[in-house]
């Protein structure tokens, strides 16, 4: 039996290309490549260990429509609050 951890806990020197991909995929619901990631990780004053994805396009056409984005914040490895504005 293996013991899972999220991937934005893990040291990111232990995470590969293919699983920053394959977490996008499944958070962002696209096979649609992101464009920018930040693995980051800080332990004073607090700890915070985060992911940041850039998509690589949008859906709004012509300026015409507004794109709702999503925030996943997680504590102690638990989806707490999944925000759009």
């Amino acid at each position: 039996m293996s013991n899972l951890q999220a991937i934005w806990y893990r040291d990111k020197k232990e995470v590969t290309i293919d699983q920053y991909e394959m977490f996008y995929e499944d958070l962002a619901a696209t096979k649609i490549p992101y464009k920018y990631m930040l693995h980051y990780s800080t332990d004073v004053p607090l700890a915070i260990k985060a992911i940041f994805y850039m998509p690589s396009s949008h859906s709004e056409k012509m300026q015409m429509g507004q794109e709702t984005m999503k925030v996943h914040l997680y504590s102690r490895k638990v989806l707490i609050k999944e925000s759009c504005p």
